[in-house]
């Protein structure tokens, strides 16, 4: 089963919780040294620097190489970087908002044996705030990459494209536009998933930043779009729910589990032709400051963005890097829309809530 990996509300307060204790607050593990005998920032720009010849050579000496994920394919990619490299990846996987607090509390105890962390932007941002990660701009690697992907302390190598999807045995008629959504023939036949605040907050952005809505037009829109819904916890079960046919639609589907559902196993689920906009969410990797194996990290960090890139068109999800085109992707002309990093930063108690409140009172489907 491929677990949900994404931003709930343990995200949303852990954001909330860095911003109320002071986003200068470091924690023992940020300060060098540590686990390993890490490295701090500045030092880990060397390895940046380094010829290729010469960071290959550095990360074999050290052999191996240690990631804390919530990406489902991490043990793909670890094989592939093996095989490539022969430096030995050694991986714990959880899901994000596990990821993220295993990563506070080790770090915070001066005991964090991670070189790198692979999980969602907002966990990532949480951690960068912590100061946890260090800063990381190969020109000549994050100049092929989408406009937008480097932030401070981590990198996205990969974005979550969430669409408008459907069961076509069961919705004959699909929408053309999110109002289409508030339309009573789908009351009971659309599924929202209840820690997609982050969704929340891009689609109401949009609204009013892009169609320039008043907040009162916005609010209105997610209201009668809740009245007609289901929830579902988790986009697995949600995936699975929409194949069955249980129910319809999902507003805020992932474009690579549809894809992977429509085209591996045969089922019934698309989301084309699309609804627009569809809206990115950034997910990538950090090198932690205090990485044990600085030089290895270092390494995988640059494979993650380059060589690395190379697998996700088969896993059908949008690379970071331009240069590399998924499979079913997106079509050209498509209104694209990141979700506002900065209010997922800043705003995220706001949105979680909101969110949560919205859904109040709807019924549930499927098992969480």
């Amino acid at each position: 089963m491929r677990p949900s990996v994404r931003p709930g509300r343990t995200t949303a307060l852990a954001l909330t919780a860095v911003l109320l204790a002071g986003c200068g607050g470091t924690p023992t593990a940020a300060s060098g040294g540590g686990a390993g005998g890490g490295k701090d920032s500045a030092a880990l720009a060397k390895y940046a620097a380094m010829p290729d010849g010469q960071l290959v050579s550095a990360a074999k000496k050290e052999g191996s190489v240690v990631i804390y994920a919530s990406n489902s394919s991490i043990q793909e990619n670890a094989a592939a970087f093996e095989k490539q490299y022969g430096i030995k990846v050694k991986t714990y996987r959880a899901d994000s908002e596990e990821v993220l607090q295993r990563v506070l509390q080790e770090a915070g105890a001066g005991k964090l044996p991670a070189d790198l962390v692979d999980t969602n932007g907002g966990e990532l941002l949480a951690m960068a705030a912590k100061s946890v990660l260090a800063d990381y701009d190969d020109k000549q690697v994050t100049s092929q990459l989408r406009p937008g992907s480097v932030h401070p302390g981590w990198v996205a190598t990969r974005y979550d494209a969430f669409t408008v999807s459907w069961n076509t045995a069961k919705i004959k008629t699909p929408p053309t536009s999110y109002q289409d959504l508030t339309d009573p023939r789908f009351k009971g036949q659309i599924e929202l998933e209840p820690d997609d605040w982050d969704w929340y907050l891009g689609l109401h952005s949009y609204f009013t930043s892009r169609l320039h809505w008043s907040t009162q037009q916005a609010d209105a829109f997610f209201t009668r779009l809740a009245a007609n819904a289901k929830v579902v916890k988790g986009h697995t079960v949600q995936a699975q729910l929409l194949d069955s046919g249980q129910v319809g639609i999902a507003p805020d589907g992932y474009k690579h589990l549809i894809d992977e559902d429509h085209f591996g196993k045969g089922a019934p689920v698309v989301w084309q032709p699309v609804v627009q906009p569809v809206l990115y969410r950034p997910n990538g990797i950090g090198l932690t400051r205090t990485a044990p194996h600085p030089a290895a990290a270092t390494l995988y960090m640059k494979w993650s963005l380059t060589d690395g890139q190379q697998l996700f068109p088969k896993q059908y999800r949008v690379p970071a890097n331009l240069s590399v085109t998924t499979k079913n992707p997106i079509p050209a002309g498509t209104k694209i829309y990141d979700i506002p990093l900065d209010q997922m930063t800043n705003d995220s108690a706001k949105w979680s809530e909101g969110w949560q409140k919205l859904l109040q009172g709807a019924p549930t489907a499927g098992k969480g």
